[in-house]
């Protein structure tokens, strides 16, 4: 911490996501000297950037990843390349996109499909038999209050001088491309710690524009469609009202979803790790879960040599994919 100048004291409140893992870790740690545990340290930081290294390096990691998972070959180097500069650098990257193929019209579409979808999942709140009338008027609140972020953040084509400040502690150097790397791991992190003793910013973005993804963040209450997705065969202006429905459409009623899932539930609509459900309802919740959890788990895949899915370890994006499909079906027949 002394590198941000920031001081953790022990009086300081932490939040601790995963209580029970790190339970189990101290118990698994105890039975390791401190020299194993510094290998084993070194090893998976090794292991994490030898892909970018020399062929020779490469290689061998991949000959190790064939064995260990059956991968046989890299994605393309301008593939790699691009992916890891728009991860590092993201809203940079994400101007450019922006300027060379998102169009701006796109974003009220996808507004007004937002809209329609939230509707009907409040209208399906309304259906449930096994949530009481308190928690019900809860999660509607909490739904209405989702925030959306559609495309990208405007300041990344208005405001140069806040997206060249954003990058002014990177230094490189162009011909040592590892040590390039590492300078990155290091204003990234820096970054991070800096950000330890701020008031949230929960206007802010959690991803580039240029991603072909989407995201809800419990902390934030909100979900995010990048201009990256915002397009074929997700979704476009001017394709049929059922493509989109179909594509991003889905996606949208995922992403609310993931509010009331087996994580997402935990925060209320403020985006604050409070428990607002009535004990019934939570239990409820539970219940209901178990027949999902069992439903996921029979599942096998032949390419696998028939091995069962983990209901438990997929329940959250299962449930979200479940509500999505419902949710955009019913809005685009409304």
């Amino acid at each position: 911490m002394k590198t941000v100048a920031i001081e953790v004291k022990n009086t300081d409140d932490i939040i601790v996501y995963a209580p029970e893992y790190l339970t189990k870790l101290k118990s698994a740690i105890s039975n390791y000297t401190a020299r194993e545990i510094q290998n084993y340290i070194s090893w998976r930081y090794i292991m994490d950037m030898v892909s970018s290294l020399s062929s020779d390096y490469k290689d061998t990691r991949n000959n190790f990843r064939k064995v260990l998972y059956g991968t046989t070959s890299d994605a393309a180097i301008w593939r790699r390349c691009a992916n890891y500069v728009n991860g590092a650098m993201g809203n940079a990257v994400g101007r450019l996109y922006v300027q060379e193929a998102f169009a701006g019209k796109s974003k009220h579409v996808v507004e007004e499909m937002i809209k329609q979808i939230r509707q009907v999942f409040i209208k399906t709140l309304d259906e449930l038999s096994w949530m009481d009338a308190e928690t019900k008027q809860k999660a509607e609140e909490k739904a209405v209050a989702i925030k959306e972020r559609i495309g990208y953040p405007d300041e990344i084509l208005t405001n140069t001088e806040k997206l060249n400040q954003e990058y002014k502690g990177l230094t490189y150097k162009e011909e040592e491309y590892f040590e390039n790397l590492v300078e990155n791991l290091r204003f990234a992190q820096k970054e991070r710690l800096k950000k330890l003793k701020e008031k949230v910013d929960k206007d802010e973005w959690i991803t580039g524009a240029a991603v072909v993804n989407a995201f809800y963040s419990p902390s934030r209450n909100q979900i995010v469609f990048p201009a990256g997705i915002l397009q074929p065969p997700f979704f476009s202006a001017s394709q049929p009202k059922f493509l989109n429905f179909g594509g991003i459409g889905m996606v949208i009623g995922h992403e609310i979803t993931h509010g009331f899932d087996d994580n997402g539930r935990n925060f209320n609509a403020e985006g604050d790790l409070i428990d607002w459900w009535s004990q019934e309802s939570a239990n409820n919740f539970k219940s209901q879960s178990q027949c999902m959890i069992y439903q996921y788990g029979n599942f096998t895949w032949d390419l696998a040599s028939e091995q069962n899915l983990s209901g438990i370890n997929t329940l959250g994006e299962n449930i979200a994919d479940n509500g999505g499909i419902r949710q955009a079906y019913r809005a685009y027949k409304s």
